[in-house]
Parts: C-alpha cells; structure tokens; sequence
C-alpha cells in the first residue's frame, strides 16, 4: 500500500511539472526559436535579411545598407528599434509566426514570409 501511494505521489508530482511547464509565462514569446537569419525576396528581386540575436540585437540587411538595433519579444510581437543606413533612429513593432524553417512576419497589415537561412 505504501508503495503504490508512493508510485501515485511521483506520478502526481511529475504530471503537476510538466503542466506548469507547458502553461509557463508566454508574455516574453519565443525569442529563442527566431533566432538566426531569414531571408526574403521582394517583388522587385531584391534580398531582405533579419538577423535575431540571442542577445537581443537585429539587424535588417537589404540592398540600401544595413539597419541595426535591438529587439524584445512580447507574446506574438516583435518590438524593435534600428538606426537605419540614413542614420535615424526608427522604433516599431511587427507580429510574428513561426512555421519550422519560416516565419511570417507582419507589418502595417501585410504580411511577408521569410525562410531560415
């Protein structure tokens, strides 16, 4: 009998863990799974690469020059600020979806999909 209440406490107990840790805090996002380059190409050709650090650096590479700043992840929303190659400081914001080796990113309504590089 003790042992079988024993068996039942360890079950419990491990069933508890996994269900607080699937049902953990999602407000900071998934930084961790867009971290690394995506790549897109516009209508007009050209290359358009975001590069996510795991520190919380972005960099947005396109044929005009290179914008670079930093990034935080709230829920489903990327908050961002960049100086930009004219030198101006922009701050924005963006929604993001992850799907495997791609991410939609959305922007002022339009959405663009970029791929993993």
């Amino acid at each position: 009998m003790k042992k079988s209440r024993l068996l039942i406490t360890v079950l419990l107990a491990v069933l508890v863990s996994v269900f607080l840790l699937a049902c953990g805090d999602k407000s900071e996002g998934n930084a961790d799974g867009i971290v690394g380059s995506w790549s897109h190409v516009t209508d007009g050709g050209n290359e358009q690469v975001y590069v996510f650090g795991s520190d919380g650096t972005i960099v947005l590479e396109t044929a005009l020059g290179n914008a670079e700043g930093t990034y935080e992840i709230k829920g489903d929303t990327i908050n961002y600020t960049m100086v930009m190659p004219n030198g101006k400081s922009k701050s924005e914001s963006m929604t993001y979806k992850l799907n495997g080796d791609s991410i939609d990113l959305t922007k002022n309504g339009t959405t663009y999909n970029y791929v993993r590089k």
